[in-house]
């Protein structure tokens, strides 16, 4: 867990055979425990991403965002691809799709370009409505 400014304020250590995905609900519960359940963003990648991780942060009433499993990214390619870009910070261009977990859409951030490459980044987040 870091601070908004970017500063380490916890963390924890799990057995280096450990599948991230069975680690969510503890590290979760471990942070929330010592530090509250404040207005946090939990940020995961698609390695810990499951539907019962999902349902576990929506149901606390978490905000989070996490990287969308490459299946899901097929599945849902033509409406992604269908919703045209916005551009949401400067060089940065965002294209959305509501998912059927309710309140979640995906969203694709890119192209940004670093090192002359074009990246693009995916994730599942809570819908604002």
């Amino acid at each position: 867990m870091v601070s908004r400014s970017g500063l380490p304020l916890g963390y924890e250590v799990f057995a280096g055979n450990r599948s991230d995905v069975t680690t969510v609900k503890e590290i979760v519960e471990a942070m929330e425990s010592k530090y509250g359940q404040a207005n946090r963003i939990w940020v995961m990648d698609r390695g810990m991403v499951s539907a019962d991780n999902v349902e576990f942060l929506q149901q606390g009433g978490r905000r989070y965002i996490l990287g969308t499993p490459k299946s899901m990214l097929r599945k849902f390619e033509q409406q992604l691809l269908a919703s045209g870009w916005r551009e949401v910070h400067q060089g940065l261009r965002s294209s959305c799709a509501r998912l059927p977990t309710p309140a979640t859409k995906t969203c694709r951030w890119g192209p940004r370009l670093r090192a002359g490459r074009k990246y693009s980044f995916f994730a599942a987040v809570p819908s604002a409505s």
